[in-house]
């Protein structure tokens, strides 16, 4: 499969405590191949997501969230065909 993707997040973090926190927010995503056409299109995947996030130490954090799709602009997210809510399970490295 050839893809490629431009994505641009908004996100809020709120700390609960010290190490757990809520995030929330919004993202589009482009198919810029427009599924191999070769020509962007225009119409953006809006979704808006949210979750729970831990801090295991200093520079290393786990996030799990809810993604739901808003909108449809006739693509998924890369590996999701058809599928309108997603489950991320993230983690973070910062250095």
């Amino acid at each position: 499969m050839i893809a490629e993707r431009f994505r641009i997040r908004l996100q809020v973090k709120q700390y609960l405590n010290k190490n757990t926190f809520l995030i929330g927010g919004y993202e589009q995503e482009w198919d810029l191949r427009n599924q191999n056409i070769g020509s962007p299109n225009g119409k953006p995947l809006q979704s808006i997501f949210y979750g729970m996030g831990y801090d295991i130490k200093p520079g290393l954090s786990l996030e799990a969230m809810m993604q739901n799709t808003i909108n449809d602009p006739g693509f998924s997210p890369l590996g999701l065909e058809g599928a309108s809510s997603i489950f991320r399970l993230n983690s973070k490295f910062k250095f």
